[in-house]
């Protein structure tokens, strides 16, 4: 394995209080400026894994593009807890954000209550790289430290959160093989999900075989992206 290479983002306030990070090396924000912690969870709670209709106790496989703050992974964490919802999450990061700056970054506004749950965040970012820790009865992580394009899984992820940097600055991630890679990893009427609306991506999405559809988006934004691999009519 790879020696971890950390990051070191700058701190960001954004518009609803909560904090982002700003890449040193693509000079893209991580989260939507307008609101890290409002974006996150319009997207990827409300109408990302909130559409997951699986049995009772039947876990969840996640996969996450981008670990990044630590946003993603933390909202699902309690969402886990909120639902007695059991979840295996797994993110893919090529950026590792050091443990110090992350000890300095904060969610909380005054719409959510995410400060009681800063230890889970510390967590997230201080247990081991390639492989799965348990850090509840109900919520696995495993961290990747690599790329994308690499990833191979037969897990059949239900959902994949997809929180790349904009097409601009990573354009490789977005485009068709991508798209079709994304399908590859998910199982039968599994959902992709992303801030992306812009039309190119959406062409790739149906040409790698996804129903699209496009969804409100958080504030400041019209639109963001599901994707719906064959099966899934929602």
């Amino acid at each position: 394995m790879s020696k971890i290479k950390f990051h070191h983002p700058k701190i960001h306030k954004t518009e609803d209080g909560s904090d982002t990070l700003m890449h040193s090396e693509q000079q893209e924000l991580y989260h939507s400026r307008f609101g890290a912690y409002t974006e996150g969870q319009h997207i990827f709670i409300n109408h990302g894994i909130s559409r997951l209709n699986l049995p009772d106790q039947h876990p969840i496989q996640v996969l996450e593009l981008g670990l990044g703050s630590g946003l993603n992974a933390l909202l699902t964490w309690v969402y886990s807890d909120q639902h007695n919802q059991s979840i295996q999450y797994s993110s893919i990061e090529k950026y590792p954000v050091h443990p110090d700056i992350i000890s300095s970054i904060h969610f909380d506004t005054t719409a959510n209550q995410l400060a009681q749950h800063r230890d889970k965040l510390l967590q997230i970012h201080n247990c081991d790289w390639n492989q799965w820790q348990e850090l509840s009865p109900l919520f696995q992580l495993q961290k990747i430290y690599g790329d994308f394009e690499n990833h191979i899984s037969d897990q059949g992820y239900h959902i994949i959160y997809y929180d790349a940097f904009a097409p601009e600055a990573q354009p490789d991630l977005w485009d068709e093989t991508a798209m079709a890679h994304c399908y590859d990893l998910l199982a039968d009427d599994g959902i992709w999900i992303s801030y992306c609306a812009k039309g190119y991506v959406k062409r790739n999405l149906r040409k790698a075989g996804f129903e699209v559809k496009a969804l409100p988006g958080p504030p400041r934004k019209r639109e963001i992206t599901l994707a719906i691999k064959k099966g899934l009519n929602k």
